[in-house]
Order: C-alpha cells, then sequence, then structure tokens
C-alpha cells in the first residue's frame, strides 16, 4: 500500500512519520440520485481510463479489459461507452459517488491509505450546473462553517 510504503521510506530517511504527507484527489461527485452520482463519476473515470498511465490501477483490480472498452469508445468520443465500460465496484473503489447521507461514511474508506483527500467533482459530460451542485454538496458535506 502506497501509505506505508511512504511511511517506512520517511522512517528510512531519518523523517518523522508524516513528514511527507500523502494527499490525492478523489472525485467525488454527491447527488441525491444516486445512479446520476455514478453515472458522472463514470464518464470521468472513462475518459481517464483512455490514458495509459492510469492502466496500472486497472490491472491492480484485475480489470484491464476496461482500458481497451475506453480507448475504443474515445475514437469517437462515445463518453457513454466510456461510462458503461466502468463497473460500479470500481467506482465505488476509487471515487466517492453517492447521496449527501452517504458521502462521510464513504469518506471513511479513505482513512487508512492517506492523510486527507482533497475532492473535485466530476466534469467530462456534465452539464455545468450539475457540477455546481455537487461542488456545493461537497461543501455541505465536508466543508466547516465558521
Amino acid at each position: 500500500m502506497t501509505l506505508p510504503g511512504l511511511r517506512a521510506a520517511e522512517a528510512a530517511a531519518g523523517r518523522p512519520a508524516g513528514a511527507c504527507r500523502l494527499v490525492p484527489y478523489v472525485m467525488t461527485a454527491i447527488n441525491r440520485d444516486r445512479a446520476q452520482a455514478m453515472q458522472d463519476a463514470k464518464q470521468q473515470i472513462g475518459f481517464y481510463f483512455t490514458v495509459k498511465v492510469y492502466y496500472t490501477i486497472l490491472r491492480f483490480h484485475g480489470l484491464p479489459e476496461v482500458a481497451e472498452a475506453c480507448r475504443r469508445a474515445l475514437a469517437t468520443f462515445d463518453v457513454a461507452a466510456m461510462a458503461a465500460a466502468i463497473p460500479d465496484a470500481l467506482v465505488d473503489e476509487i471515487a466517492i459517488a453517492c447521496p449527501p447521507d452517504e458521502a462521510r461514511d464513504r469518506l471513511a474508506q479513505w482513512n487508512d491509505l492517506c492523510d486527507e483527500v482533497l475532492f473535485y467533482a466530476p466534469t467530462l459530460g456534465v452539464p455545468p450546473e450539475r457540477v455546481v451542485q455537487s461542488n456545493e454538496a461537497i461543501l455541505d458535506v465536508f466543508g466547516t462553517k465558521g
């Protein structure tokens, strides 16, 4: 796992644990309509998996065929086909895509994987007003009110 490897490298370098913080971007699609949240996330994830640098994630999850399906769909920029190639279980592993009342529980899966996360809403094929709504939901669920 990445975080234990980072902690071991810190120790080997004589640095205190936590000297190098692991803070990944986590795609976060929050929508009262679970299916819409999943679809928004799948579209962005499908587009990412057209790029070879992300293939290691698919190999790790035992899904190398997903990359090929996404690359084929990219030839005609078929966003729906890219999304269709992404299994729900993969979205659950690498993103937060759910209604607002489940988002904090979904964030918990990242607790042992990193120090904290940076949230971002999917944008590919998502109407601007829904991107704004998702960003507002991220702030409502995870933000602090002063």
